[in-house]
């Protein structure tokens, strides 16, 4: 999706209406952030940057988060089974859903552009948190309980690998001027090591096999995928300089990564599958992948719950026979548009591979709310 002096950036910086100061039932907390804490507070705010930060469509000014946190007694007592957590980077919001129903039971505020999420052996939940350059770790009953620091630049994309206890996240760029890379904390914790590839400049999303093997992909220079297609990478489990794979096939904006064990391929979302801005349309690649080679070999159509494409879909999760997502719905605005403007954005499930017609949708939400992240939180008693 093209950033730059588009009339969509216009648009979306005149939606300054916020969300209501809660959206369910439960306690409320006193303040910005989680029962009153801010967790973006310790990290230096980078506001006025340029947009090169962004994984999906965001808007171009983002404004102070006023509403409450509030959290459903039913998830501090639930210390056993899956809840969906997703990431609103429009209203800097993170959000927590029932299963299998999409129910939302928690509303967390006070973040900067929390993009990226994922989730380790344990069921916590990691978030990158972009515009502090922070990690968060947060348990599944929604407590924070570490944050990391991202000494290099701006974290979009996570990837815990369930072999080795070790954090992947992404910089999509190295303090705003530099190509970004992948960070590695050896058990999740303490100072990272970077890796970058030759040919990626901005680096979205990654994701580990069941060998330990990275896989990413990004934009190949500062034209943020505007004028060229997107291309993928690994980062060897031994810890090798990573490199860009030769893909046949083509992911037009780069989206979510995951390896797919049933299937031994690789979910490779692109924002823009067809290659055209308007009507936009996001959906799944199949993406095999052999030694230095990848091919594109089938795709998943993914509509809304108006029966259209669904529109700016950033990042995915698959689990069982379904996959997750949120889809940002925006009218049409000059050379941008989706296929149905009058969607609400909203939160999804549909099956797997087959895609195509939601299973499940969440209540619909503000027309400033902007999905990015999400993750499946899942533990045992």
């Amino acid at each position: 999706m093209k950033f730059f002096n588009s009339p969509v950036w216009a648009m979306l910086a005149a939606a300054s209406v916020l969300a209501a100061c809660s959206r369910g039932a439960g306690s409320s907390s006193s303040g910005l952030g989680y029962e009153g804490f801010n967790p973006a507070q310790p990290g230096a705010h980078r506001l006025g940057r340029g947009p090169s930060r962004f994984t999906g469509l965001m808007p171009l000014v983002r404004h102070p988060d006023h509403h409450k946190s509030w959290i459903s007694p039913a998830l501090r007592s639930n210390t056993s089974g899956r809840t969906l957590w997703a990431s609103d980077s429009g209203l800097g919001d993170l959000y927590i859903f029932s299963l299998p129903s999409l129910t939302l039971m928690a509303t967390m505020t006070g973040y900067d552009l929390p993009q990226g999420m994922c989730s380790d052996n344990s069921g916590d939940v990691w978030l990158t948190n972009t515009d502090t350059q922070q990690i968060f770790e947060y348990s599944h009953g929604a407590s924070l309980i570490n944050t990391l620091s991202d000494p290099s630049g701006f974290p979009v994309g996570c990837a815990w690998d369930h072999k080795t206890g070790n954090l992947a996240v992404t910089n999509i760029d190295d303090d705003g001027s530099a190509p970004g890379g992948i960070l590695v904390y050896l058990g999740a914790t303490g100072t990272p090591t970077e890796y970058k590839a030759p040919g990626v400049y901005y680096y979205y999303s990654d994701g580990y096999n069941n060998n330990s093997d990275l896989f990413f992909d990004g934009c190949p220079d500062y034209s943020e995928c505007e004028d060229d297609t997107a291309v993928l990478g690994e980062l060897p489990s031994n810890f090798q300089t990573p490199f860009t794979l030769t893909l046949t096939g083509t992911v037009y904006l780069p989206g979510s990564v995951q390896w797919y064990s049933a299937g031994r391929y690789l979910i490779v979302g692109d924002q823009d599958c067809s290659g055209v801005y308007n009507p936009e349309t996001s959906c799944l690649d199949q993406v095999t992948v052999s030694g230095t080679t990848a091919k594109v070999t089938s795709s998943t159509s993914l509509l809304n719950s108006s029966g259209a494409a669904a529109c700016d879909v950033d990042q995915a999760v698959q689990s069982g026979s379904k996959v997750y997502a949120g889809d940002f719905e925006y009218a049409v605005s000059g050379d941008f548009g989706c296929t149905s403007s009058s969607a609400p954005s909203a939160w999804y499930s549909w099956g797997y591979p087959g895609g195509t017609t939601p299973l499940r949708s969440s209540v619909p939400f503000t027309s400033s709310t902007v999905p990015n992240g999400i993750t499946l939180s899942h533990t045992h008693a």
